[in-house]
């Protein structure tokens, strides 16, 4: 029945994201029974009504470790308010998860789950029940409950952890770079387009003056008639320093004319298009360019990043603006010292786009008449290059900030939509494609291990609780919870780490598995020392866990009773 339970969501979630009228659910039931996935009586029965329970209506844990406060998420009032009586009257908590949800009911005043499909496309895509998945994992991750914020447990909502903001570079860090000296002629062009957007501009290309590369690289910054004469002033100091090449268009020609420019200025050389709000590190270059010469049909190569839609990381498909555990350079340093894997992808995204000039001889350059103002200009060239025999990869072992959509920020959603609309005309398999790409999710494994380096980076030696202990917070060091999940992960368990709230790409740990499947995550994790919770009522799991701690040759013992 889990799998059904799966299916079934999955498919909702596939109904929603199709915009069919949900508040008809005869016609759900109907394409549900007809597809076979609707079995008779069926009730959500594969869904463990106990735990959700015990989840929305008492509370959970009396602090935010488990993404819950004393307050009730579920609030049978306010919800048959909305539902009326009969069947809801029942059971309120089952009608919501088996219908009131799809109708976009709420099950308190704060949180909207149809909203919260809208917001979170990786959770349209996991085919997680909203609520469930707020309660498990949103709320650590800092995900809103509704359009306006409010907590659904109760009171305001707490405090959004303040976005990752970039700073102008300060006087000596100007001072301290120096006129590059290669003995080879670059190889490589890293084209930067500026137009506004001063702090976020400069950042940019500080950054990228900074970064240590071997590859000899020239960067060439296009002033596309930027209104800000600041930031004109610093782009020819830095010229006239020698640590750029500046060119100047004499009237704002938009992204896509600015990258045509700097992409016929060394016709020998391959390029980087790298966006003006972006911040890069280390050997950033160098890896990058690793990747792309690592097999002749390779075109163009991406790294990871903050915010690049089906290359974020470390939520996928959004704009992971909050702060992490750690800064953006160790996290690039953690990616880094990952396998160098690239993972085929349907189209780059341009924030950081790496290409060979055999693939631009080869495809041409980019569609500047239908494109010329930015947004879609990558995937069309990608697109094309496909046909032309010219695959694109992502590097997962790359990882650059991107702040999103600042360095031409103007109207910004009408061209998105524009671009897209004009994609679907010249690529119709483009839609179907990407979406396969999303579904499949071939990037999951490479973002499982960058979670997994930085919970050992977090929690080193961590000790792993299987249930959480009314000592918890008197552990002498951050731990690892193993925490019974819900919805379609039911039967297996989640892992938290207090230090390193967001870190969705943990899959969860099935314990059904053979003891050296098991073993080996533990490895991975990097666990010291295994703990039963006193108190733990299902022996049979304890069991499974304690044999792959001996199998991996971690010790084990009992902690203080389970907290409720």
């Amino acid at each position: 029945m889990r799998s059904t339970w799966n299916r079934i969501l999955a498919y909702k979630a596939e109904l929603i994201l199709r915009s069919i009228n949900l508040h008809d659910l005869r016609t759900v039931r109907g394409i549900l029974n007809r597809r076979g996935l609707l079995p008779a009586g069926h009730v959500l029965s594969s869904c463990n009504l106990e735990l959700l329970s015990g989840l929305f209506l008492s509370g959970g844990p009396t602090d935010d470790r488990g993404g819950l406060r004393s307050s009730p998420l579920f609030d049978a009032e306010h919800y048959l308010s909305q539902a009326g009586s009969g069947a809801a009257a029942k059971n309120p908590l089952r009608h919501y998860l088996h219908q009131g949800w799809l109708q976009g009911l709420r099950p308190n005043p704060g949180f909207d789950p149809l909203w919260y499909l809208r917001a979170n496309p990786d959770v349209r895509v996991l085919g997680c029940e909203p609520l469930t998945h707020y309660a498990t994992r949103g709320r650590r991750e800092m995900r809103e409950p509704g359009p306006r914020g409010s907590d659904p447990a109760g009171g305001e909502f707490p405090p959004v952890l303040p976005q990752v903001e970039p700073t102008e570079p300060r006087e000596d860090e100007w001072d301290a770079l120096i006129p590059r000296e290669h003995a080879a002629e670059p190889r490589v062009d890293v084209i930067i387009p500026v137009y506004a957007g001063r702090t976020e501009a400069l950042r940019s290309i500080q950054r990228a003056l900074a970064a240590r590369n071997l590859c000899p690289a020239e960067i060439v910054v296009i002033d596309d008639a930027s209104p800000d004469p600041a930031l004109a002033m610093r782009l020819r100091h830095l010229a006239d320093r020698g640590l750029i090449t500046l060119l100047r268009n004499e009237g704002n020609l938009g992204f896509v004319g600015s990258v045509n420019r700097g992409i016929r200025l060394h016709p020998g050389r391959d390029v980087v298009l790298l966006n003006a709000d972006t911040e890069v590190f280390g050997n950033w270059l160098d890896r990058l360019r690793n990747a792309a010469l690592s097999h002749a049909g390779i075109g163009t190569v991406t790294p990871l990043s903050s915010d690049a839609t089906i290359l974020s990381y470390p939520i996928r498909l959004r704009n992971n603006s909050m702060p992490l555990e750690l800064g953006d350079r160790e996290l690039d340093e953690l990616a880094a010292g990952l396998a160098p894997e690239l993972v085929e992808i349907p189209t780059g995204v341009g924030f950081c786009l790496y290409i060979r000039r055999a693939c631009l001889d080869a495809v041409g350059p980019f569609d500047a008449e239908r494109f010329g103002r930015g947004y879609g200009e990558e995937n069309d060239f990608c697109r094309r290059a496909l046909k032309a025999g010219w695959r694109s990869m992502a590097a997962p072992h790359v990882y650059v900030r991107h702040y999103g959509g600042r360095s031409f920020r103007q109207e910004k959603q009408e061209r998105i939509e524009a671009a897209l609309r004009t994609m679907r005309q010249l690529h119709p398999d483009y839609g179907r494609v990407v979406a396969r790409f999303i579904r499949d999710d071939p990037l999951a494994p490479c973002r499982e291990r960058l979670d997994e380096a930085r919970v050992r980076r977090a929690v080193p030696s961590a000790v792993l609780t299987l249930g959480r202990t009314s000592r918890a917070t008197e552990e002498p060091f951050p731990g690892l919870w193993l925490l019974p999940d819900v919805g379609p992960s039911l039967g297996r368990f989640r892992l938290e780490a207090d230090v390193v709230p967001v870190a969705p790409n943990l899959a969860p740990v099935d314990l059904r598995a053979p003891v050296e499947v098991v073993a080996e995550r533990l490895r991975r994790l990097g666990v010291a020392e295994v703990r039963i919770a006193e108190g733990w009522t299902d022996g049979r799991r304890a069991a499974r866990l304690l044999s792959a701690a001996a199998f991996a040759g971690i010790p084990a013992s009992r902690n203080g009773p389970v907290q409720t």
